[in-house]
């Protein structure tokens, strides 16, 4: 029996201890120091997890600046300060007075606020400036929270926002992985980080937003992640962007630098002078996402290690422009993303979907096309290739509007179709072919519209090999015209494997149309036209070429045959104003007739039933009789 009241005498502080409330009763008078016994009821500071302090209206603040506490709940309708030290709550506690964590001077560390607990502000008066937030504060419906000048800390918590979080200046250091639930409006008014200033390990932020994020000051940008180089060794925060509701950039750029997947079905809204910047990680843009506004969004970084994956899995049109200057964007097949301008600099265009050009602003200066993805130019609008080098992989140029080739090289590194329906304009001598060892390749040109070359006395290649050391790579183009195809000044040269001519081919004189390399077939439709040159020929062994007439074709330009083999087809007659056969073969069971007097035949073979007729006399009947002559001297052993 003894013992047993021994063994009560013994637990009896402890339950007394137990569920205990601490009051504060502190005065301006009495001081504000949390330590100072003569500030609480009773004489009694809280300081174990089984005491919960409040801190009620009508007395003075009450102000935490030292040590290290371990408490119950904090509660109470009346003014704290958090300045040093560490404070841990380990129970959750509602606040409907101010919460204040500060340090002085502004830029000090501050104090540290942890615990496993939670603290619920229902107030409009709490700041943060500086110190360390490693507990769990929901800022309930109708209150705020506001971030003031100092460096704040954010460690391993969920900040909770159903009212308002007011962000005005200076960083968001993260020392822990937290999150931040944004279900009120979070306003950042400036160019401001969430980032990290000190070496240690990497960090993520996962920032759900189904309220509304918004960006409501400063020209420059805010950065949701940033990366921290100390020596030779970097450290990252990563902050993770979840948007299901709004996301508002009202005035400079908000760039994203986060790791893993992101996954949104929310609006990004920009103004008109503002950007979206994916800078990196893996951005899933998901069925309900919209893009909004007139300004900008931008997938892009300015370093190797920032790499960057946007997936877009359902159809968008927005005022705004699109700008890949790095990394990818991967469009879901059937999906169409329609932007007012789109500015391809850099990276990968990729996936079974559809970017969708409806302005006149759009440039193609060095992205890769790949992936299946096809970017469609209506008509009335226009897409300017210029800059470059750019990658035409397995993609789609699909033109109804205008493409306006200016500079630089279009390399062809998979199976590849432009479809030109509208007018596609090539203002220089440019090349589309190969300047890689990445394997033979094929682009599909299907010309339905007008295929023009209007500027530069050169050549335009149309297909090309690249040579590395004793090897060999091409980049073919099979040119199916069913419209015109206009050489206005200077020579384009065909280099495909198999290509058919359908419509008009127009060679003005002083130009030339020249079949370099591949099978190249005129049918029925077919009709050359003006008075410049019709090149049959190559520059290299390794490359053969056949121009296969099989329509009756009246030419006023000139025929060059210097290589390879020219054949007409049984029942065609190809008519040329001067012929000059200086190699290659003519074959076929058709007829070149040659209406002009400045004919040649040096050096080119009649064979397979072939006739070479004359249309009047002098140098023309002249080559006429010596080709019947060559025809039956080298045709009869053909045959």
């Amino acid at each position: 029996m003894k013992s047993n009241a021994i063994l009560l005498m013994a637990f009896l502080p402890l339950l007394a201890a137990q569920g205990a409330v601490r009051t504060w009763c502190g005065t301006n008078t009495t001081g504000s120091a949390w330590s100072d016994t003569a500030n609480w009821s009773g004489g009694n500071v809280p300081d174990t997890p089984e005491e919960d302090a409040v801190i009620p209206s009508g007395t003075g603040p009450c102000v935490f600046g030292s040590g290290e506490v371990s408490i119950g709940a904090l509660s109470g309708s009346g003014s704290f300060v958090l300045s040093g030290g560490t404070l841990s709550v380990a129970s959750n506690g509602t606040f409907s007075g101010t919460v204040v964590l500060t340090s002085s001077p502004a830029f000090e560390e501050g104090g540290a606020l942890t615990g496993d607990g939670m603290l619920t502000l229902t107030g409009g008066g709490n700041q943060w400036s500086s110190g360390m937030l490693a507990l769990n504060v929901t800022v309930e419906t109708g209150a705020r929270l506001t971030l003031t000048a100092g460096d704040k800390r954010l460690g391993a918590c969920t900040l909770l926002n159903k009212g308002e979080i007011v962000w005005q200046s200076d960083a968001i250091w993260l020392h822990g992985d937290c999150a931040i639930d944004n279900r009120g409006l979070f306003d950042v008014q400036g160019d401001l980080v969430i980032g990290r200033n000190i070496y240690g390990d990497d960090h993520v932020c996962t920032f759900l937003n189904s309220g509304e994020l918004r960006k409501s000051a400063g020209t420059g940008e805010l950065r949701l992640g940033l990366r921290y180089e100390w020596g030779l060794m970097p450290y990252y925060v990563y902050v993770n962007l979840l948007n299901t509701g709004l996301v508002d950039i009202r005035s400079g750029t908000l760039r994203l630098l986060g790791d893993g997947e992101a996954v949104s079905d929310g609006e990004f809204r920009t103004a008109a002078s503002a950007t979206l910047c994916f800078y990196r990680g893996t951005h899933i843009l998901t069925n309900g996402f919209d893009f909004a506004g007139s300004g900008t969004v931008l997938v892009s970084n300015d370093t190797s290690w920032a790499t960057s994956d946007i997936r877009v899995h359902d159809s968008d049109m927005f005022d705004g422009a699109f700008v890949l200057y790095a990394e990818t964007v991967s469009l879901a097949p059937d999906t169409v993303l329609t932007p007012d301008r789109a500015v391809l600099l850099g990276g990968t265009l990729t996936g079974g979907g559809t970017l969708r050009l409806t302005g006149t602003g759009n440039v193609w200066n060095g992205s890769s096309l790949t992936g299946g993805v096809t970017v469609e130019i209506p008509i009335d609008a226009g897409l300017a290739v210029t800059g470059g080098p750019r990658n035409l992989g397995d993609a789609t140029l699909l033109n109804e509007g205008t493409v306006s080739w200016t500079n630089g090289l279009i390399n062809i590194n998979a199976a590849a179709t432009i479809d030109n329906r509208g007018l596609f304009d090539v203002r220089g001598d440019l090349v589309m072919g190969k300047n890689y060892q990445d394997g033979d390749h094929v682009c599909t040109f299907l010309n339905s519209g007008e295929l023009r070359k209007s500027a530069g006395s050169g050549v335009l290649e149309l297909g090309s090999r690249f040579i590395w050391g004793q090897l060999r790579y091409y980049g073919y183009v099979n040119l199916l015209n069913t419209g015109l195809v206009d050489v206005r000044t200077g020579t384009l040269r065909l280099f495909g494997e198999d290509s058919l001519y359908e419509g008009e081919c127009r060679v003005p004189e002083g130009s030339a149309l020249w079949f370099y390399g591949g099978e190249h077939i005129l049918t029925n439709g077919c009709d050359v036209t003006g008075a410049g040159s019709l090149l049959v020929s190559n520059e290299t062994v390794s490359v053969t070429v056949s121009l296969n007439v099989n329509v009756s074709e009246t030419f006023d330009g000139s025929l060059a045959l210097g290589a390879d083999t020219l054949r007409i087809g049984a029942g065609s007659t190809c008519t040329v104003t001067q012929a000059q056969m200086d190699g290659g073969t003519l074959t076929g069971g058709g007829t070149l007739l040659l209406s002009g007097t400045d004919n040649r035949w040096s050096g080119s073979t009649l064979a397979g039933g072939d006739t070479a007729d004359r249309a009047g006399s002098g140098d023309a009947a002249d080559l006429c009789r010596h080709a019947q002559r060559r025809r039956h001297t080298h045709g009869a052993a053909g045959r």
